[in-house]
């Protein structure tokens, strides 16, 4: 399995801007595919990199040759991706929701970045809706596992939440509340009061402005309404949700955890990193909470806000591959 680090690349990379990104359908997956399959890769072979008992190595990075390709690191240069990783502010992880490994191949991740963080490290996550908060809180000063018995997935984190309590690194849960995902669902962002529009949206016109960026009326039809498709077919509770509230709750909350990981990440030690664990439909392509934090930081002023993306044992479809590989452009 492994991990794909996806990285922002400067202009003279061969990697396509978001910004630049084509809405004829081939130029936008060819764009895409530049734009978010970056140069490094993690295998989860082995849970200790000093001896390995598999024979794949545990770090590669993607070469943009024609066609690209994917290259180990050395041995013991490893630990320089890791750092250089360390010192972002922001870091959306991407895992499969449920899926045990993934959250198995974060643990090992958070541990690394630990070993490496330059200040704080914080684990945000976007799936826990903020009135779980105190539950958390419950969890990281008593470490009872009936604390967090109402968390979502909770199997498949349990134990990177106990790396965290154990390394005592700050829980967040940056979702929206059930009560506001309910009242969206039900009827758009018109059924949000004042003070939850406030509290989730805090850039209004980049908010506003957002869809309009190039490239993301395809994004929306490949990604968040092809989800929708799935959704309205196997969430029974949830059958009655139409289209038009579907989207308007998937721009919400990325939106809403995208503002709340900035705001704590301005709000804290000059040296914080953030490590924002989402659905990998919420992170891929750069559309999703990842983009928007890089909109709210220069909204609120912050200069050299470094935000970066992992997708963890990303598979073909999440390439948007029409075949059984990975689409690496």
């Amino acid at each position: 399995s492994f991990a794909f680090h996806l990285i922002n690349v400067s202009k003279k990379s061969k990697m396509l801007s978001i910004a630049n990104l084509s809405d004829s359908r081939r130029e936008f997956f060819e764009s895409v595919g530049n734009a978010i399959i970056t140069s490094t890769v993690l295998s989860d072979s082995k849970t200790e990199k000093e001896v390995r008992k598999s024979p794949r190595p545990y770090l590669y990075r993607i070469e943009y040759t024609d066609p690209p390709v994917m290259v180990p690191y050395l041995e013991g240069k490893e630990d320089r991706a890791e750092y250089n990783m360390s010192q972002q502010n922001l870091i959306f992880v991407g895992v499969h929701l449920g899926n045990e490994s993934d959250t198995a191949l974060v643990s090992r991740v958070v541990n690394d970045l630990n070993k490496q963080k330059r200040g704080n490290l914080i684990l945000g996550v976007g799936f826990f809706p903020r009135e779980l908060q105190s539950a958390l809180d419950s969890f990281v000063e008593t470490g009872n596992e009936k604390d967090v018995e109402n968390l979502p997935f909770l199997q498949a984190c349990l134990p990177l939440l106990k790396i965290a309590r154990e390394s005592k690194i700050k829980l967040l849960a940056l979702g929206i509340t059930g009560d506001s995902q309910q009242r969206v669902f039900s009827n758009g962002l018109e059924g949000l009061s004042s003070r939850e529009k406030n509290e989730y949206v805090s850039d209004l016109n980049g908010f506003v402005e957002y869809e309009s960026l190039p490239g993301f009326r395809l994004y929306a039809e490949e990604v968040i309404f092809d989800n929708f498709k799935n959704f309205s077919e196997t969430e029974n509770s949830f059958k009655n949700i139409g289209k038009r509230n579907y989207f308007a709750e998937r721009i919400l909350s990325d939106e809403a955890v995208a503002s709340k990981a900035v705001e704590t990440v301005k709000n804290s030690s000059k040296d914080t990193c953030m490590i924002v664990l989402q659905d990998v439909d919420r992170v891929r392509f750069g559309f999703g909470s990842s983009g928007r934090s890089q909109r709210i930081a220069k909204s609120v002023n912050i200069e050299n806000f470094g935000v970066k993306t992992l997708i963890v044992n990303p598979t073909a479809a999440d390439s948007l591959s029409g075949a059984t590989f990975l689409r690496l452009s």
